[in-house]
């Protein structure tokens, strides 16, 4: 998928087309309409153009190409990591009961990752694995990041926020009150150690959503917070790890 500023005059008439960008019979108006550019600012353009390329080699209709699923933590600030630490693992869990109701009875497999690391709301890229992974019903997937915040001096706390703390909405005296606790701790080797073995160890909340973001239809979402099952502790430290 590619999106193309059209740098013309405002005033200009842009040609309707719906063709190949390579075709010869592609208007000449079209020509000023490129890839890449600054967005924002006075002289922006205020046309674009999106390609999109499809690929369908058969005659008929496919009912689906492929599906994306999501394995991670809730953005809140339950899952934050403590600084100055050299390796701090954190975990996404999709338990079996998910699997069972939200993967088809055919299974799948992992064809692609998404890499997270460096994460930017403004490119993600993604990955072909070596080796397809195969995915049942009734499997469990743990999903680990090892973090190396030994550059930061405040916890980074989980939320939405591109910053490396949560929002908090400063209007209620609560919240404040909650924010300046979280700042007020003198993190050190023992008491980030101290966080490691609780997301380890203690019980989990589990989100089991489909893509519209609601529970599955069959999921019990009264459920309480789950024991953690085994996990393999032993990951590789990848030598590109989240910062």
């Amino acid at each position: 998928m590619k999106l193309f500023h059209c740098d013309v005059d405002p005033d200009m008439q842009i040609p309707a087309y719906n063709d190949r960008c390579t075709s010869e019979e592609k208007p000449m108006g079209l020509t000023s309409c490129l890839t890449g550019g600054i967005i924002g600012g006075p002289k922006t353009p205020q046309f674009l153009v999106l390609e999109v390329h499809f690929n369908n080699p058969y005659f008929e209709k496919r009912k689906y190409d492929a599906g994306i699923m999501e394995v991670g933590l809730e953005y809140n600030p339950k899952n934050s990591i403590p600084p100055g630490s050299t390796a701090f693992r954190v975990f996404g869990y999709c338990d079996s009961e998910c699997t069972q109701i939200g993967l088809p009875s055919k299974n799948g497999r992992i064809i692609t990752l998404n890499i997270d690391r460096h994460y930017s709301s403004h490119f993600q890229e993604i990955r072909f694995l070596l080796k397809l992974i195969k995915i049942e019903q009734d499997d469990t997937i743990i999903h680990t990041c090892i973090y190396n915040t030994e550059i930061r001096t405040n916890v980074t706390f989980g939320g939405y926020s591109i910053n490396d703390e949560i929002y908090f909405h400063a209007k209620t005296s609560i919240d404040q009150i909650i924010y300046e606790n979280y700042k007020s701790i003198h993190w050190t080797p023992i008491t980030s150690s101290i966080l490691q073995i609780f997301y380890e160890e203690a019980p989990i909340h589990l989100s089991c959503n489909g893509s519209d973001g609601n529970y599955l239809p069959k999921y019990n979402w009264q459920n309480d917070y789950f024991s953690q099952g085994p996990k393999q502790l032993d990951v590789p430290l990848d030598k590109a790890q989240c910062k």
